[in-house]
Protein backbone atom coordinates (compact mmCIF):
# COMPACT_ATOMS: atom_id res chain seq x y z
CA UNK A 1 0.00 0.00 0.00
CA UNK A 2 2.95 2.65 0.76
CA UNK A 3 4.62 1.56 -2.60
CA UNK A 4 1.54 1.86 -4.59
CA UNK A 5 0.89 5.25 -2.97
CA UNK A 6 4.42 6.69 -3.51
CA UNK A 7 3.98 6.09 -7.06
CA UNK A 8 2.01 9.52 -7.61
CA UNK A 9 4.39 11.16 -5.73
CA UNK A 10 7.26 10.27 -7.94
CA UNK A 11 5.42 10.60 -10.74
CA UNK A 12 4.17 14.25 -9.73
CA UNK A 13 7.96 15.09 -9.32
CA UNK A 14 8.92 13.60 -12.79
CA UNK A 15 5.83 16.16 -14.25
CA UNK A 16 6.89 19.02 -12.82
CA UNK A 17 10.75 18.72 -13.54
CA UNK A 18 9.66 17.90 -17.51
CA UNK A 19 7.55 21.01 -17.82
CA UNK A 20 10.29 23.00 -16.26
CA UNK A 21 12.77 22.00 -18.82
CA UNK A 22 10.34 22.79 -21.48
CA UNK A 23 9.11 26.04 -20.30
CA UNK A 24 12.72 26.68 -19.30
CA UNK A 25 14.89 29.06 -21.89
CA UNK A 26 18.50 30.02 -21.90
CA UNK A 27 19.27 33.08 -21.02
CA UNK A 28 20.52 34.05 -25.38
CA UNK A 29 16.92 32.66 -26.66
CA UNK A 30 15.07 35.12 -24.43
CA UNK A 31 16.98 37.71 -25.60
CA UNK A 32 15.14 38.58 -28.58
CA UNK A 33 11.96 37.00 -27.82
CA UNK A 34 10.75 38.88 -25.04
CA UNK A 35 9.05 42.02 -27.44
CA UNK A 36 10.89 45.12 -25.24
CA UNK A 37 14.65 45.41 -23.97
CA UNK A 38 17.15 44.33 -26.05
CA UNK A 39 19.22 42.43 -23.51
CA UNK A 40 22.09 40.80 -25.92
CA UNK A 41 25.11 41.13 -22.98
CA UNK A 42 27.65 41.45 -26.51
CA UNK A 43 25.93 43.87 -28.74
CA UNK A 44 26.54 46.91 -26.10
CA UNK A 45 29.64 46.14 -26.01
CA UNK A 46 29.57 46.67 -30.12
CA UNK A 47 27.88 50.14 -29.72
CA UNK A 48 30.48 51.32 -26.91
CA UNK A 49 32.89 50.69 -29.77
CA UNK A 50 30.49 52.31 -32.40
CA UNK A 51 30.99 55.39 -30.30
CA UNK A 52 34.79 55.44 -30.04
CA UNK A 53 36.81 57.68 -27.47
CA UNK A 54 37.78 60.15 -30.13
CA UNK A 55 34.24 60.94 -30.48
CA UNK A 56 34.54 62.88 -26.89
CA UNK A 57 38.33 63.85 -27.02
CA UNK A 58 36.81 67.88 -26.87
CA UNK A 59 34.58 67.32 -23.74
CA UNK A 60 32.30 69.10 -25.39
CA UNK A 61 29.87 66.24 -27.17
CA UNK A 62 26.89 64.67 -25.78
CA UNK A 63 25.41 62.20 -28.33
CA UNK A 64 21.60 61.78 -28.55
CA UNK A 65 20.80 57.96 -29.36
CA UNK A 66 17.34 57.07 -29.99
CA UNK A 67 16.33 53.89 -27.79
CA UNK A 68 13.94 52.43 -30.40
CA UNK A 69 16.33 50.29 -32.69
CA UNK A 70 16.36 51.10 -36.37
CA UNK A 71 15.64 48.78 -39.20
CA UNK A 72 17.65 49.89 -41.94
CA UNK A 73 15.70 51.05 -44.98
CA UNK A 74 14.80 48.85 -47.52
CA UNK A 75 17.30 50.14 -50.25
CA UNK A 76 20.47 49.74 -47.79
CA UNK A 77 19.39 45.88 -46.42
CA UNK A 78 22.44 43.99 -45.94
CA UNK A 79 21.90 41.64 -48.46
CA UNK A 80 21.54 44.11 -51.28
CA UNK A 81 24.84 45.94 -49.96
CA UNK A 82 26.38 43.17 -49.99
CA UNK A 83 25.81 42.20 -53.89
CA UNK A 84 27.52 46.17 -54.57
CA UNK A 85 30.49 45.60 -52.57
CA UNK A 86 34.00 43.46 -52.10
CA UNK A 87 33.51 43.19 -48.60
CA UNK A 88 31.81 39.68 -47.94
CA UNK A 89 30.91 38.62 -44.65
CA UNK A 90 29.90 35.35 -44.02
CA UNK A 91 26.80 34.29 -44.51
CA UNK A 92 25.77 33.62 -40.82
CA UNK A 93 26.64 36.78 -39.94
CA UNK A 94 24.27 38.28 -42.53
CA UNK A 95 21.31 35.46 -41.35
CA UNK A 96 21.85 37.10 -38.19
CA UNK A 97 21.88 40.64 -39.16
CA UNK A 98 18.78 40.12 -40.59
CA UNK A 99 16.97 37.87 -37.73
CA UNK A 100 17.63 40.59 -35.18
CA UNK A 101 16.86 43.24 -37.18
CA UNK A 102 12.95 42.16 -37.90
CA UNK A 103 11.58 44.09 -35.25
CA UNK A 104 12.55 47.19 -33.14
CA UNK A 105 13.84 47.08 -29.94
CA UNK A 106 14.95 49.25 -26.96
CA UNK A 107 17.91 49.88 -25.70
CA UNK A 108 18.37 49.56 -22.51
CA UNK A 109 19.95 52.42 -20.89
CA UNK A 110 22.31 50.98 -17.73
CA UNK A 111 23.51 48.39 -20.36
CA UNK A 112 24.68 51.30 -23.09
CA UNK A 113 28.09 52.93 -21.60
CA UNK A 114 30.01 54.71 -24.01
CA UNK A 115 33.15 54.77 -22.61
CA UNK A 116 32.24 56.35 -19.78
CA UNK A 117 30.68 59.34 -21.59
CA UNK A 118 27.71 60.88 -21.02
CA UNK A 119 25.21 60.73 -23.71
CA UNK A 120 21.18 61.21 -24.06
CA UNK A 121 18.81 58.44 -24.79
CA UNK A 122 15.30 59.30 -26.17
CA UNK A 123 12.22 57.69 -27.12
CA UNK A 124 10.57 58.41 -30.74
CA UNK A 125 7.94 59.93 -29.35
CA UNK A 126 9.71 62.66 -27.23
CA UNK A 127 11.55 63.71 -30.57
CA UNK A 128 8.65 63.45 -31.98
CA UNK A 129 7.10 66.09 -29.45
CA UNK A 130 10.20 68.15 -30.22
CA UNK A 131 9.30 68.61 -34.04
CA UNK A 132 6.09 68.99 -34.01
CA UNK A 133 5.02 72.43 -35.22
CA UNK A 134 8.86 73.23 -34.24
CA UNK A 135 12.26 73.33 -35.96
CA UNK A 136 15.98 71.54 -35.64
CA UNK A 137 16.73 75.03 -33.57
CA UNK A 138 14.45 73.57 -31.02
CA UNK A 139 16.42 70.54 -30.68
CA UNK A 140 19.84 71.64 -30.22
CA UNK A 141 17.88 74.07 -27.75
CA UNK A 142 17.69 71.27 -26.24
CA UNK A 143 20.13 69.31 -26.81
CA UNK A 144 23.42 72.23 -27.39
CA UNK A 145 26.51 69.44 -27.37
CA UNK A 146 24.74 67.04 -30.07
CA UNK A 147 25.15 66.66 -33.04
CA UNK A 148 22.02 65.50 -33.99
CA UNK A 149 20.73 62.22 -32.83
CA UNK A 150 21.88 58.87 -33.82
CA UNK A 151 19.81 55.33 -34.76
CA UNK A 152 21.04 51.93 -34.03
CA UNK A 153 20.49 48.44 -35.91
CA UNK A 154 20.50 45.62 -33.38
CA UNK A 155 23.77 43.77 -33.89
CA UNK A 156 24.46 40.82 -36.26
CA UNK A 157 26.49 38.51 -35.17
CA UNK A 158 28.43 35.67 -36.84
CA UNK A 159 28.19 31.89 -34.93
CA UNK A 160 31.95 32.05 -32.93
CA UNK A 161 30.62 35.56 -31.87
CA UNK A 162 34.13 36.85 -33.65
CA UNK A 163 32.71 39.32 -36.01
CA UNK A 164 29.25 41.88 -35.61
CA UNK A 165 27.66 43.95 -37.67
CA UNK A 166 25.36 47.03 -37.22
CA UNK A 167 23.73 49.91 -38.89
CA UNK A 168 24.19 53.31 -37.70
CA UNK A 169 22.31 56.02 -38.80
CA UNK A 170 23.12 60.02 -38.00
CA UNK A 171 20.58 62.65 -38.65
CA UNK A 172 21.35 66.13 -38.24
CA UNK A 173 19.30 68.78 -40.01
CA UNK A 174 16.71 68.58 -42.75
CA UNK A 175 19.15 68.25 -45.07
CA UNK A 176 21.83 66.99 -42.88
CA UNK A 177 22.53 62.36 -42.36
CA UNK A 178 24.04 59.28 -42.99
CA UNK A 179 23.27 55.93 -42.43
CA UNK A 180 26.24 52.94 -43.04
CA UNK A 181 26.57 49.71 -41.92
CA UNK A 182 29.80 49.48 -39.59
CA UNK A 183 31.77 45.81 -39.52
CA UNK A 184 33.61 44.58 -36.07
CA UNK A 185 35.97 42.07 -35.23
CA UNK A 186 36.75 40.83 -31.80
CA UNK A 187 40.80 40.97 -31.47
CA UNK A 188 42.30 40.35 -28.04
CA UNK A 189 38.89 40.53 -26.69
CA UNK A 190 37.90 43.79 -27.71
CA UNK A 191 35.67 45.05 -30.51
CA UNK A 192 37.60 46.94 -33.51
CA UNK A 193 36.27 48.66 -36.31
CA UNK A 194 37.79 46.98 -39.21
CA UNK A 195 37.66 50.14 -41.78
CA UNK A 196 39.71 48.82 -44.77
CA UNK A 197 37.37 45.67 -44.94
CA UNK A 198 33.75 46.78 -45.33
CA UNK A 199 33.52 48.72 -48.27
CA UNK A 200 29.85 49.10 -48.07
CA UNK A 201 27.77 52.31 -49.51
CA UNK A 202 26.47 54.72 -46.94
CA UNK A 203 23.85 56.84 -47.87
CA UNK A 204 22.81 60.12 -47.55
CA UNK A 205 19.65 60.53 -45.95
CA UNK A 206 18.31 63.49 -47.65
Amino acid sequence: MARGSAAPVWFSYLLLTLAFAACAKSPESNELEDGTIYAVSEAYDVYAALFPKELFSKGDYRPVILRETVVPPSHMRIRECRSRSDFLPHWSLVGDFEKANRETRLLASGRLRLNGSAYDLVSRGELDQIFVGRSWDDFYHRFPKSRGYYEVSAVGFNWGKTEALVYRENVCGPLCGRGDYHYFEKLNGNWQEVFDQVGIPGHMLI
